[in-house]
């Protein structure tokens, strides 16, 4: 396969990269943040159609995507330049390119305000800027006739970017006391996990393309279980104690209201995956184990 990967120096990207390199049978073209004028310059589009057409790639990865969650909320205008305008331009270009359109939306383009696992037809009703950026992408991707699979993700983290974990690690670091928000459901997703349910949906590709033709996949892809921000934490702590000494000695519960943000964030982001397993005959890891992959490849690098 003749592989594009867009935004390939950010979390979910750089993972991308590294899986890859596994696959030899795979062509794969990688464009992100060092390529400054053909990522973030001016002509962004434009130069990734040329790219597109130059390159006649059988997939497009876009990794691509503006993840400042309370940023957006000033920033709006770039925000659905790069989550909505972007992978609408993609999905047309792949679509008249022949090429598959794999792109990463979010947990937030839901409220919060079911008690269950959210699933793919639930009602979304996006609560932030940036899940409605989001949201807006997902849309405007289902009104085009390309062949794209959406994957809806959460609470992603891993060893590079800037992540919950590497924060987490740093400030107990730095800190005997710490808050951390304990009435905020969801699922902790480790940006590898993700690069490898990716290649597994394009195992699928090569086996029956034609599954493919025109039609959009939505699927939510998010470690396996659930936790809070604070179980989040604990586990983290407790994980990296066991590479190092932390100054951390006591991690306190708080609640959303303690700890205001410019963006509201859902209660329960918690996602069903089961569309996932049907659908492409991927399960993922639970949300610890993949933890304790991650923190053990943080120390060794």
């Amino acid at each position: 396969m003749n592989i594009i990967i867009l935004g390939s120096t950010g979390q979910v990207g750089g993972m991308l990269i590294d899986e890859l390199k596994s696959y030899p049978e795979h062509t794969v073209k990688s464009v992100g943040r060092a390529s400054a004028d053909l990522i973030w310059g001016d002509g962004l589009l434009d130069t990734l159609e040329q790219l597109v057409i130059t390159e006649q790639p059988d997939i497009v990865i876009n990794a691509i995507a503006y993840t400042a969650v309370d940023k957006a909320e000033s920033e709006q205008e770039q925000a659905f330049a790069l989550n909505s305008d972007l992978p609408a331009r993609l999905a047309d270009i792949c679509q008249r390119n022949s090429a598959l359109l794999i792109h990463y939306s979010t947990d937030f383009v839901f409220d919060g305000l079911k008690a269950e696992p959210w699933q793919e037809w639930d009602d979304t009703n996006p609560l932030s800027a940036y899940g409605k950026s989001k949201l807006a992408g997902e849309k405007a991707i289902q009104m085009t006739q390309a062949s794209a699979v959406i994957l809806r993700t959460s609470w992603v983290y891993g060893e590079t970017g800037n992540n919950f974990v590497k924060t987490m690690i740093r400030l107990g670091k730095e800190r005997d006391t710490l808050g951390v928000v304990a009435d905020q459901a969801g699922c902790p997703t480790y940006s590898r996990d993700i690069a490898k349910a990716t290649i597994a949906i394009i195992d699928c590709y090569i086996k029956d393309s034609t599954q493919f033709n025109n039609i959009q996949n939505l699927c939510h892809l998010s470690g396996n279980g659930s936790t809070t921000w604070h179980g989040f934490a604990e586990a983290i702590f407790a994980g990296a104690a066991k590479h190092e000494a932390l100054a951390i000695k006591n991690l306190n519960a708080i609640t959303t209201e303690d700890y205001p943000t410019p963006a509201i964030r859902p209660a329960n982001s918690v996602l069903n995956c089961d569309k996932l397993k049907t659908d492409f005959g991927v399960s993922m890891p639970d949300w610890q184990t993949s933890l304790t992959e991650c923190l053990e490849r943080l120390y060794q690098s």
